[in-house]
């Protein structure tokens, strides 16, 4: 899917989806999803990744530490900063201090 390789571009799709659950539930039409324009990370290696967002791209190390914070960011939009940042910083194996 477009826009996907983080956890911020799936809870647009998930709201996306939950809402038009709601619209078919009460005899609404359902809207078309129009995807934002959100960062693309894509994982290539244990330490290597390649972002995407506006014509910037962030490749190598660089770009893993770039994905790493979009993942931080989207965890945000899901729990209180110190939930997310413990959540977070699990799946961080590297060990890297940010």
């Amino acid at each position: 899917v477009k826009y996907s390789g983080t956890a911020l571009p799936a809870m647009w799709q998930a709201t996306h989806v939950a809402k038009n659950i709601v619209r078919l539930a009460t005899n609404r039409p359902q809207k078309a999803f129009h995807p934002h324009s959100a960062p693309c990370g894509v994982p290539v290696s244990d330490s290597w990744a390649y972002v995407e967002w506006f014509g910037v791209y962030i490749k190598g190390r660089s770009g893993y530490i770039a994905r790493r914070l979009l993942e931080l960011y989207g965890y945000c939009q899901l729990l209180p900063f110190k939930t997310a940042r413990s959540v977070w910083r699990t799946h961080d194996v590297h060990d890297i201090t940010l």
